[in-house]
């Protein structure tokens, strides 16, 4: 947590080392409390530039997803197949690898917080990793999309998952590939739309969902009747308004060391002003 020690984990060549071990998902001597350490680790040290350049240099971005995919998101029920498991129309979107990951029912209470754990970990890193914006293009090909949707609808009320989740789709939202990848994702959309519905009071999460959701509409017409209109985003909207507006206290969990909250705030601001603009007033 000490921000002079960064180096050290480039000097000392600790930084493979641990991406290895995240990379051994099948090794079963590395239970979810060594990888929740590890994956802490990277995710402390990844607010360095230069430790965030090595971390891509060691190919992390698949490493991570397919730890969120073993570890972090049960397998498919013996007998059923989760409805994201099979492909649907537009998941041949670029990076989509012709499908979700596969899903399946709630598990034990026990497991769903060890997997959350590890996932807050892991998406803390790509949290850190999504703010250079060159990195959406190994996010795509890593299959980021498909993989945090799951995430999403397996942890829909996890609060700290759903806001690391947030951040970085609210950074690779302004990249045009990712961009589109979500636009054809009506289900993907209808996840983003149903994490108001859930933390309504949840100030950073509903400025950072809000924030993606203007970006895939600025330009995009179709998406603006598909989410206004079909998906009842509207009466969502203005209801949201309206509890901002009225409402006296609504909760703000931000996370700790959030230095880019101020940033968004008003980049959110910017955007719902540019919306109107687009839409011609």
């Amino acid at each position: 947590k000490d921000a002079k020690n960064d180096v050290l984990f480039r000097r000392e060549m600790l930084v493979p080392t641990l991406v290895d071990i995240l990379g051994e998902t099948q090794d079963k001597r590395h239970g979810k409390d060594l990888l929740v350490y590890v994956a802490g680790t990277l995710k402390n040290i990844s607010t360095d530039s230069a430790n965030q350049k090595a971390l891509m240099k060691y190919n992390v971005m698949p490493v991570l997803m397919n730890l969120l995919r073993t570890r972090c998101i049960p397998p498919m029920n013996v007998g059923g197949v989760g409805e994201d498991a099979r492909p649907r129309s537009g998941s041949g979107r670029p990076g989509s690898g012709g499908g979700r990951p596969p899903t399946s029912r709630p598990a034990s209470s026990s497991s769903t917080d060890a997997a959350g754990q590890l996932a807050v970990q892991v998406t803390g890193i790509l949290r850190n990793l999504s703010v250079i914006a060159s990195h959406a293009d190994k996010f795509l090909e890593a299959e980021g999309l498909a993989v945090l949707s799951v995430i999403v609808q397996r942890f829909v009320r996890h609060t700290e998952l759903m806001t690391n989740v947030a951040r970085i789709l609210s950074k690779v939202s302004m990249n045009d590939e990712c961009r589109r990848g979500m636009g054809k994702d009506e289900e993907f959309i209808r996840q983003l739309l149903q994490l108001l519905r859930v933390h309504p009071d949840n100030a950073s999460l509903v400025l950072r969902i809000a924030f993606i959701l203007g970006n895939l509409t600025v330009s995009n017409n179709y998406n603006r009747h598909s989410i206004g209109m079909s998906m009842g985003g509207v009466d969502l909207f203005i209801a949201l308004v309206s509890r901002y507006v009225w409402n006296k206290s609504p909760t703000n969990t931000v996370g700790e060391g959030d230095e880019n909250q101020s940033a968004d705030r008003n980049n959110g601001a910017t955007r719902i002003s540019n919306d109107k603009d687009a839409a011609g007033g």
